[in-house]
């Protein structure tokens, strides 16, 4: 076989190859879904790189393919936002009862990060849709004895770090994501995580952190 007619053979493969698997391609697109085609490849992406040790990457891949298989019936998908929206804003006031001056900070994508220089801690309600939270208590100041941070959205990631002689209660859960806070590990689907330091009732400076996603990767750190 000549070196032209090779070419020609190669290009013909690949364009049977690119015709087959466009023809593929819509018949599953139109048999299953767009949006189900989709989430099926993060999902596959997701399980792939909990295997190769990527845990963080492989949970947030998988929520975001359950969060595109909701997409295929906006009712369900608009059911579980009011409820979830519903749940947020009764944990909301909760912060905002006791303080009407709380920090509030709600956007859409959003990466928070204190603790790089001094910082007033004062109760704060944090929600996003999209986002990462960076909080290190080492260096913050208190302005009050107790102080109350919610943080909520759809997918995150979250790390905070709080020195041993702060009193801390920690209320936190995932629908999908790993959860280490102090010695408690819970990994997996609805992952809970609900303790209190020895501390928490005699300490000056007291930290309640309430923290709920559906998809994400929770932190707690205290340092020794």
């Amino acid at each position: 076989m000549g070196e032209g007619t090779r070419n020609n053979y190669n290009r013909n493969r690949n364009t049977a190859y690119l015709l087959i698997g466009t023809g593929v391609y819509l018949l599953i697109e139109h048999i299953i879904g767009l949006y189900l085609v989709i989430a099926i490849l993060l999902i596959a992406l997701g399980i792939y790189q909990m295997r190769v040790d990527h845990k963080r990457k492989g949970y947030i891949l998988i929520g975001i393919g359950v969060i595109f298989v909701l997409l295929r019936d906006v009712s369900i998908l608009l059911a579980i936002v009011l409820i979830i929206g519903g749940y947020f804003y009764f944990q909301s006031r909760k912060v905002d009862n006791r303080n009407p001056s709380v920090q509030k900070k709600h956007s859409i994508i959003d990466s928070i990060k204190w603790g790089h220089e001094p910082w007033p801690l004062q109760d704060s309600s944090v929600w996003f849709v999209f986002g990462e939270v960076n909080l290190d208590l080492t260096t913050a100041i208190f302005v009050q004895e107790e102080t109350t941070i919610l943080v909520q959205g759809v997918i995150g990631d979250i790390d905070i770090t709080i020195p041993e002689e702060i009193g801390v209660w920690i209320d936190a859960s995932l629908a999908i994501g790993p959860i280490d806070a102090v010695n408690h590990n819970e990994h997996g689907m609805m992952s809970k995580v609900n303790w209190q330091s020895s501390n928490y009732a005699t300490s000056s400076n007291r930290v309640k952190l309430i923290i709920s996603f559906i998809v994400g990767d929770i932190d707690i750190k205290i340092l020794n």
